[in-house]
């Protein structure tokens, strides 16, 4: 798995915010948390993806035949990242960690309809128009695995090289915040990197880059500090 070879720098939080597995396999998972579980921060924090198919249990019950030859437990999976020490933001899940707020969702614009579907994907427009408006005022670092639209999210797959595919809705809700100070996706491999604005950081920390493999080439993880916030709590 790709997670072998990437060196990690100190820190207190590691952050994942997604596509840990390529499909979701048992046996993918159990490889990524014991490479989470050797690592030495304190708090470790995951968004899931869309190829971490299990992580969205209901939606694999249905669709897990498509995937899969046999199935690979929601339940197992779930165990192996707790027994890790990892915190999985699932949607609406939020954090405080010394005084700083962290919130998480996974979900994100479902794949056309050309493709094989995937976990936590939803319509665009109102269903996910609904599930950003669930963030709370005083979220200090957002979590999410699409990025919003126009920002770092150009994509690299053949056809749609150069094209935004990230989240109109979500790029609307965080332009409105003026909380927010740091906003951290991945997803779009080809748009790795930073971009700040007056208000906020953001981060697209898309581990793999193109071209995608297992002896595929590797960005470098990203580091960010942030100030303690004694006010403003979530709410």
């Amino acid at each position: 798995m790709l997670h072998q070879r990437i060196r990690l720098p100190a820190g207190d939080v590691l952050i994942h915010c997604g596509d840990f597995s390529n499909d979701g396999t048992e046996k993918e998972c159990a490889d990524f948390c014991r490479w989470v579980a050797a690592q030495p921060f304190k708090y470790k924090l995951l968004v899931c993806g869309n190829h971490d198919l299990p992580c969205d249990g209901n939606w694999y019950q249905e669709h897990w035949k498509e995937w899969h030859e046999s199935f690979q437990s929601p339940g197992r999976v779930a165990d192996m990242l707790e027994e890790a020490g990892i915190t999985v933001m699932s949607s609406g899940y939020s954090l405080r960690i010394d005084g700083i707020c962290f919130y998480g969702s996974p979900l994100q614009p479902r794949q056309p309809k050309t493709r094989r579907p995937m976990a936590f994907g939803k319509r665009r427009g109102i269903e996910l128009k609904e599930e950003w408006a669930k963030i709370p005022t005083g979220v200090d670092v957002l979590l999410t695995h699409t990025p919003p639209a126009n920002i770092l999210d150009a994509s690299d797959h053949a056809g749609r090289q150069g094209r935004s595919i990230g989240c109109e809705e979500l790029a609307k809700a965080v332009s409105q915040r003026t909380d927010l100070s740091v906003h951290v996706f991945g997803h779009v491999h080809g748009g790795y990197g930073v971009h700040r604005t007056r208000k906020t950081c953001f981060i697209n920390a898309a581990s793999a880059a193109a071209p995608r493999g297992e002896d595929g080439l590797l960005n470098a993880p990203i580091v960010f500090d942030i100030s303690r916030r004694s006010s403003n709590p979530a709410n």
